[in-house]
């Protein structure tokens, strides 16, 4: 723990942006929004496009 403290880990613990998710996960890069494509980031982005090519 120290040494997740010392190396900056911390700072960059995210809660993942899917509101129904209370995950946290670690954003090495400073892009990511949600916790793994296999989890949350795969729902939203095909919710996403279903939504913007869905037909009327």
């Amino acid at each position: 723990m120290l040494q997740a403290y010392e190396n900056g880990i911390f700072s960059k613990v995210k809660y993942c942006e899917n509101p129904t998710c209370l995950a946290l996960f670690v954003d090495k890069k400073g892009k990511r929004k949600w916790c793994p494509m296999s989890v949350c980031g795969n729902r939203v982005k095909a919710r996403k496009h279903y939504d913007k090519n869905k037909l009327v």
